[in-house]
């Protein structure tokens, strides 16, 4: 599964993480470090299965949760409409 940003938004990474703007309404959304690498990952073409590959082989303490995680922010990233799946 790929991943588009929605359109009206931009990512800019920050001090702390990352941040997604909406260049129409100024809202925006704060991203730690790890949940803004995700975002990027996902919108460069990598799914969830080898983003959740690359986490375990950096984080193997916790490979139990990782893909919840994963899965918790993919639900709330489409929720937020800061990105949806991409057609085929």
């Amino acid at each position: 599964m790929s991943y588009v940003l929605n359109p009206s938004l931009e990512i800019v990474e920050a001090e702390g993480g990352g941040i997604a703007l909406d260049k129409k309404s100024g809202a925006y959304l704060q991203l730690n470090p790890l949940g803004f690498t995700v975002l990027q990952a996902m919108i460069d073409g990598r799914s969830l299965a080898e983003i959740q590959d690359d986490l375990v082989q950096e984080f193997p303490e916790q490979a139990g949760r990782i893909g919840a995680d994963l899965d918790a922010l993919e639900q709330d990233l489409l929720a937020r409409s800061v990105v949806k799946k991409a057609s085929r």
